[in-house]
């Protein structure tokens, strides 16, 4: 409930311009946090609250695409402002409809 853990695009690495707009990220900057729990679930989106990145958390990763080849994404991690309701964090963590 206090933590996000997000993954780029595909392509990414730590030098490139969306990931080091994050790593730059200044005090002030709004970074709102919307979710979707599957895409089974249709396309209503959750505001989770504002998201801040943890500085020492940014990693270069690699991911499986939907052909099976593995890409390089950015894992970054990030402190929710304030926690998630527990209802909310228990619906979306929970697997199944």
């Amino acid at each position: 409930p206090n933590e996000f853990q997000w993954y780029t695009k595909s392509g990414r690495n730590l030098n490139s311009p969306d990931v080091l707009s994050f790593k730059k990220y200044e005090s002030g900057l709004r970074i709102p946090l919307f979710i979707k729990k599957s895409n089974d679930e249709g396309t209503d989106f959750y505001y989770m609250g504002e998201v801040t990145p943890i500085a020492d958390s940014f990693e270069d990763a690699t991911m499986k695409n939907d052909k099976g080849k593995k890409v390089s994404v950015v894992k970054i991690k990030f402190n929710m402002d304030y926690p998630v309701e527990d209802s909310i964090y228990e619906y979306i963590t929970t697997t199944g409809k």
